[in-house]
């Protein structure tokens, strides 16, 4: 049984020279308990047949978002500790048996690395970011006070999660870009009782803050206001409409008078129409779902979908045409 499962999801858009970066990095850093799963939009080649024994590729046939890629990667994880890494995040130093150990406190279900970027000399461009119920994300300082009704979340080039609890809430919401899927997993987790730490600062990973997450400014607007709607109610509700106000005038202050604030605006007037029953109905289906004493065991990866099957690659209808990869459908 593994320790930790790595999940590095790819799209074609951030280029096969980082996810191979990648990769290499984490085969010289990860230890030997640990499993690599690649999931990607099925762009990628292989071109150095990366895939074997050490690291498993999966395509997915019908998934366009790396939330998608990261829930599939969550639900053939077989290891108590899951990581995701973006493509062009690198796994610099810091042991296995260091990670393992932040997570033998059971009450603890995600942790988050130091980032340094890899463009400017290994500054730290990130320690995690406070998530107000607004929307917006601020960085975090190590050892600053959180205010209430906000909460931790990690940077989305690098995270660690205790397995068991992605796979009982089901994994990410797939309505989100990953960095906000994160933020909604952080309110979660406050709500249930659990809690977000920091990494030992030996355990350090590189990656490229500019990296794009692949929501237009309009869908990162109407996934803020889809936040918001879903959160507000956490901490002081006037304080968090006040926030709220003062957020999107803010967006029009920064953009204006260009496209991008109309994008904007319009993407917060769609996120205000747009019905949040469907989301809302998934969110307390896995806060009911939710057990703090079923949290301490490992559950079966067969026992759990979220509607997207894993093909076995030996079987000769699904066999995929190049390298070893597995489709996913």
């Amino acid at each position: 049984m593994p320790q930790l499962t790595i999940i590095i999801p790819y799209h074609r858009t951030f280029g096969s020279q980082h996810l191979e970066e990648t990769i290499l990095s984490v085969l010289e850093n990860r230890g030997d308990d640990s499993e690599i799963f690649v999931l990607t939009d099925g762009s990628y080649r292989d071109p150095y047949s990366l895939s074997g024994e050490e690291v498993t590729f999966f395509s997915l046939l019908k998934a366009n978002s790396l939330v998608q890629c990261v829930n599939a990667g969550i639900e053939v994880a077989r290891a108590p500790v899951t990581c995701v890494l973006l493509p062009g995040t690198l796994w610099e130093s810091g042991s296995l048996a260091q990670i393992l150990e932040v997570f033998e406190d059971r009450s603890v279900a995600f942790a988050i690395p130091i980032l340094a970027d890899r463009n400017r000399q290994g500054r730290v461009f990130s320690t995690g970011g406070v998530c107000r119920p607004s929307g917006s994300i601020s960085n975090y300082k190590p050892g600053r006070h959180i205010p209430n009704g906000s909460c931790l979340v990690p940077h989305q080039a690098a995270a660690f999660f205790r397995s068991s609890i992605l796979q009982q809430i089901g994994g990410l919401l797939p309505q989100f870009c990953l960095q906000m899927a994160y933020a909604d997993l952080g309110f979660l987790v406050e709500q249930l009782g659990l809690q977000a730490v920091e990494l030992p600062t030996s355990v350090r990973f590189s990656g490229l803050p500019t990296q794009k997450v692949f929501a237009s400014p309009f869908e990162q607007a109407k996934q803020c206001e889809l936040l918001y709607r879903l959160w507000r109610h956490i901490g002081n509700t006037r304080q968090n409409q006040n926030q709220h106000i003062q957020n999107i005038l803010n967006e029009c202050w920064r953009t204006f008078p260009g496209l991008r604030m109309f994008r904007q605006l319009a993407g917060r007037l769609s996120g205000a129409l747009t019905s949040e029953l469907p989301v809302r109905a998934i969110h307390q289906r896995r806060m009911q779902a939710f057990s703090r004493d079923e949290s301490q065991q490992i559950l079966d990866p067969t026992e759990i979908s979220f509607g997207l099957k894993i093909f076995d690659s030996t079987s000769p209808e699904n066999v995929p045409s190049r390298g070893n990869n597995q489709k996913v459908a």
